[in-house]
């Protein structure tokens, strides 16, 4: 186990949200979804999570249109187009929680004890986590979570995480990312993916087909009852409008936030897996999307250009990861595939953060856990860069 270090980087995270100006301090919370130190983890439960992501998604949709329409009207209005895509961002953030949050942990059979414990019987609570982790799919067009959840297994198993014998090592490999790439090989093929309207195009047409032909027949309905409110929302709304909110969001950045994700999250390519819990925790990675606000050395022209860049990087990469791609459970996901293993088993997973932050307090994160905490999806896909380049 690992005590606090000067090269903490959670240590160094907390030091910087002291020196912060008051104003800047919430913006430090929301980005790295690193908890204050005494704050306490919020009481809650899978059903009012789930209505809360429904509330936000739906409240993110009603935004990306409404501005989407405005830019539709053209001159100073066309500004309207910039906060349009971040709210778009925000809507496929919801979506892709749904995914890798409620339906992915819903698999996994947790955030129910507070159900059993009101003396729901197993049958009742197995029921309600399944209709629930469906409800998720169809929304988001996805794989039924029948499907996803006797697959996800093999993902955490400690002899298969990162290889290309378990689902997202194997979808990895399909895309061509594998060992022995080059670093212009890596950066090529990934720039020419999400570059590439054909990718898109059979992005859907797999998942379309996934989510039309999977789980059971009432499920499939849905799914394809909800397709056809998605499609038909664009002879209702204004074009701009449901490009915004819809269009943008499900069908382009959700298959981007998608490959982005797993890209980020472990090392991939192995042949063979972890031999040991120490192996195993190197294979996961935290991804905290912020860089380390600028320290001003009070001459205008270079403190300019350092407060510029750090602007720049947080609207262009930091922002958008942490919208799309990095909610606060994905940015502490190591802890998800750690907190079994270590002995500090949790059933309210949306208190990762708060889970996390506990178990560095208390000194019980592995190792050399410090290297595998990563500033941001850029920092990551470099890392998954280096490892790719090296032969298995």
């Amino acid at each position: 186990m690992n005590s606090h270090t000067d090269l903490d980087p959670v240590a160094a995270a907390y030091a910087e949200r002291d020196r912060l100006p008051i104003i800047l301090k919430p913006l430090h919370r929301f980005q790295t979804g690193l908890p204050d130190l005494e704050a306490g983890a919020p009481s809650s439960g899978p059903v009012r999570e789930s209505a809360r992501d429904f509330a936000l998604l739906a409240l993110f949709v009603a935004i990306a249109a409404s501005l989407g329409a405005g830019a539709s009207l053209g001159g100073w209005f066309s500004l309207a187009a910039i906060p349009a895509f971040y709210a778009g961002l925000a809507v496929t953030g919801r979506l892709r929680k749904f995914t890798v949050g409620h339906m992915h942990e819903a698999g996994h059979g947790v955030g129910f004890d507070g159900w059993r414990a009101r003396g729901l019987a197993r049958r009742g609570v197995r029921r309600l986590r399944f209709w629930l982790a469906e409800a998720f799919s169809v929304v988001t067009l996805g794989v039924s979570a029948s499907v996803y959840m006797r697959a996800h297994g093999r993902h955490h198993r400690v002899p298969l995480l990162g290889t290309i014998h378990e689902p997202d090592g194997a979808e990895l490999g399909a895309q061509g990312f594998v060992r022995g790439m080059s670093k212009g090989a890596f950066y090529r093929r990934l720039l020419g993916k999400l570059f590439n309207p054909l990718w898109y195009v059979e992005q859907n047409a797999a998942r379309l087909s996934a989510t039309l032909r999977g789980g059971k027949p009432v499920r499939r309905v849905a799914a394809a009852g909800w397709l056809a409110t998605l499609i038909g929302l664009a002879a209702v709304l204004p074009p701009a409008a449901w490009l915004a909110a819809i269009g943008l969001p499900w069908f382009v950045l959700y298959p981007t936030a998608s490959l982005l994700q797993v890209l980020t999250e472990h090392p991939y390519g192995d042949r063979k897996g972890a031999a040991s819990l120490a192996e195993y925790a190197e294979r996961t990675w935290d991804r905290l999307p912020w860089d380390a606000w600028p320290r001003f050395a009070r001459r205008f022209g270079s403190d300019l250009q350092a407060f510029s860049l750090w602007v720049l990087r947080y609207l262009v990469i930091q922002l958008p990861s942490r919208l799309a791609v990095l909610d606060r459970t994905m940015i502490w996901h190591r802890w998800h595939h750690l907190a079994w293993l270590l002995g500090r088993p949790f059933d309210a997973w949306w208190t990762i953060a708060f889970e996390a932050r506990d178990a560095w307090r208390d000194g019980c994160l592995p190792v050399g856990w410090e290297r595998n905490l990563l500033s941001g999806l850029d920092a990551a896909l470099e890392r998954q860069r280096q490892h790719m380049e090296e032969l298995d």
